[in-house]
C-alpha cells in the first residue's frame, strides 16, 4: 500500500511539473489578441513610432529662402498622406516611409529625414533633421492638440498682432461670420473681411487667394508667447515671416 501511494504522488508531482513547464513557455506576445497592425516588430516598450502616429503632428520651419512653410498629415481614403504648405504654394509628400523611428518622405525632388523619439507616455519629439535643402534658421515639431485656437468661439473675435517696422498690424478672425478675417494697419486701415480656409486639424490657416498664410504654434523658438507664425505677400503686412501674438 506504500508503495502504491509514493507511485501516485510521484505520478501527481511530475504531472504538476510539466503543467508549469508549458505555462512558463507560453510566449508574452501571443496573448490571444490580434496583431494591431502597428508592425512593431515585437516591441512592446511602446516607444515604437509609425507613420499613423504622426496624424498628431506637425512641422514649422522657414526655409532658405525665407519663407514660411509647414508639413502636416492626414488620412486620405485610409492612405497616409500629407501636404507641405506656405503662402501661394502647396506641395504632397512622396515616398513617407518610417524605418528604427526616423521619418522620410520626398517633397517636390526634396528629401527630408527627421529622426524622432517616442517617450514612455507616448508623445513624440524630434531629435534631429536633415533636408536636402540645407539647414533651416528654424525647424520646430508641435503636436496638433497644442496648436492655440486662433478661430474664436467666445463670441467675440479672436485678434493676433505683430509689429512691422514700428507699425502695430492686427489681425481680426471673426467670430459671427464664420470663416473670415480682416487687417489692420496704419497704411491701409481696416480691410474689409476677407475668407480664408482652415489647414489640416486647424493648425493653420490661408487666406482664400493664398496671399497670406499663418500657422498656429504653442510657442516659436522657446517663446511662449508668439502664438502665430504668418506671411503674407500684402506688402504693408510686413515682407517675410512674421510672428503674432494673441491679444
Amino acid at each position: 500500500m506504500k508503495k502504491l501511494i509514493s507511485f501516485s504522488l510521484l505520478t501527481l508531482c511530475l504531472l504538476t511539473a510539466a503543467s508549469s513547464c508549458k505555462k512558463d513557455n507560453v510566449s508574452p506576445n501571443n496573448n490571444g489578441n490580434n496583431n494591431n497592425g502597428n508592425n512593431n516588430n515585437g516591441n512592446n516598450d511602446n516607444t515604437t513610432i509609425v507613420l499613423n502616429d504622426l496624424l498628431s503632428y506637425y512641422f514649422v520651419y522657414v526655409n532658405s529662402d525665407g519663407d514660411l512653410r509647414v508639413i502636416y498629415f492626414f488620412q486620405d481614403n485610409g492612405n497616409f498622406n500629407g501636404y507641405r504648405d506656405g503662402m501661394q504654394v502647396r506641395r504632397g509628400i512622396e515616398s513617407p516611409a518610417i524605418s528604427n523611428n526616423i521619418f522620410t518622405c520626398t517633397i517636390s525632388s526634396q528629401t527630408y529625414s527627421f529622426t524622432l523619439k517616442k517617450d514612455a507616455s507616448g508623445n513624440i519629439s524630434m531629435v534631429s533633421y536633415t533636408s536636402s535643402e540645407g539647414v533651416y534658421s528654424n525647424l520646430e515639431m508641435f503636436k496638433t492638440s497644442d496648436a492655440p485656437a486662433f478661430a474664436s468661439t467666445n463670441g467675440t473675435d479672436n485678434i493676433f498682432h505683430y509689429s512691422n517696422n514700428g507699425d502695430g498690424v492686427y489681425l481680426y478672425f471673426d467670430y459671427e461670420n464664420g470663416n473670415v478675417w480682416r487687417h489692420d494697419s496704419p497704411a491701409l486701415g481696416l480691410s474689409n473681411s476677407l475668407p480664408y480656409y482652415m489647414l489640416s486639424n486647424n493648425i493653420g490657416w490661408k487666406s482664400s487667394d493664398e496671399s497670406t498664410i499663418g500657422v498656429a504654434v504653442p510657442r516659436w523658438q522657446g517663446n511662449s508667447s508668439i502664438k502665430m507664425v504668418t506671411q503674407s505677400n500684402i506688402s504693408d503686412l510686413g515682407q517675410g515671416v512674421q510672428t503674432a501674438f494673441e491679444l
